[in-house]
């Protein structure tokens, strides 16, 4: 009696180590967790971020983290950090041609090559524009800015290789959607109604907001305004408005200064090129013929978003 109680405890165990390694060589399917779910739904980082080595020297990356007073802040922070850098690259390697044509070799020379040197970075950077944008996990900015090679560009760089730009890849967009923004109440629902984004979306903002440029060959510029209490739509919609304004008006009368100093420099320099075209003396105070191209609201900060253009 007693032998047969412990055969049959012996079948159990054997029973019971069986079934363990069947199940442990079993390859059941694992279900991703909520941080890789959200790792598979995360925009990949573009060439210009993980390969900066093969950026031109006529390109550069700025980066700004979150910003407490808003997106137009952290945009702005992140556009002036990527022309600072601009501006090293431009000049190191337009002094470096330079100094190879003059063939520097005296004080007098040596001022030249100098003054032209910095007259050429001075109108390549106020010619520069935000090609793409960025946003990580974190909601940091990387803003890439190039330098637009105008025709007059051209003539300025004389000579000099024309650098050839990596194209930038196309983008997964999809149609706007007010309901987000409905739910979150911003403002009442007939005044959220009026936003009627045109544009297509990416990665929860218009196109427009990562490349202002996609497709107009116009200056364009963008205002972000922040929702205050104590004001309303219109007021927020006129700040946005102006800011976007000032950011074509800023950036045409930059470059008019510039290549008015660089021609300054050239007229007046024993070493240099004289050009014999001109540019369209507009003053930048009289840019009126600006047209909002598009408008959109976050859902998430209600911050108001106007794109502008030349016409």
């Amino acid at each position: 009696m007693g032998l047969s109680i412990l055969k049959s405890k012996i079948v159990v165990i054997s029973v019971f180590f069986l079934i363990f390694f069947l199940n442990a060589c079993e390859k059941t399917p694992t279900t991703p967790s909520i941080n890789n779910t959200s790792q598979l739904h995360e925009i990949k980082a573009p060439y210009w971020i993980q390969e900066p080595q093969k950026l031109t020297s006529f390109e550069a990356v700025g980066m700004s983290p979150v910003n407490f007073q808003g997106m137009h802040v952290q945009r702005t922070e992140a556009i002036t950090h990527a022309r600072e850098i601009l501006a090293q690259r431009i000049h190191s390697c337009i002094g470096s041609v330079e100094k190879k044509k003059l063939k520097v070799s005296g004080s007098i020379m040596q001022k030249s090559y100098l003054s032209i040197t910095e007259a050429i970075t001075e109108v390549l950077l106020h010619n520069s524009y935000q090609a793409d944008a960025y946003t990580d996990k974190k909601n940091n900015l990387f803003v890439l800015v190039r330098v637009k090679f105008s025709p007059e560009i051209q003539k300025i760089l004389g000579d000099f290789k024309t650098i050839k730009e990596r194209q930038l890849t196309s983008l997964r967009t999809k149609h706007f959607s007010i309901e987000p923004l409905l739910k979150k109440r911003c403002y009442s629902k007939s005044v959220l109604l009026q936003i009627q984004t045109k544009s297509p979306m990416y990665h929860e903002k218009p196109i427009w907001f990562y490349r202002p440029n996609y497709d107009s060959k116009n200056i364009t510029g963008i205002g972000i305004a922040e929702q205050v209490s104590s004001t309303n739509f219109i007021s927020q919609k006129n700040t946005a408005e102006m800011l976007a304004k000032l950011s074509i008006v800023k950036r045409v009368h930059t470059f008019i200064n510039s290549y008015n100093k660089f021609q300054k420099i050239v007229l007046h320099d024993e070493v240099g090129k004289i050009f014999d075209w001109r540019t369209e003396t507009k003053s930048a105070d009289k840019v009126d013929n600006v047209v909002v191209k598009d408008i959109w609201m976050s859902p998430v900060t209600c911050e108001l978003y106007i794109w502008s253009s030349e016409k």
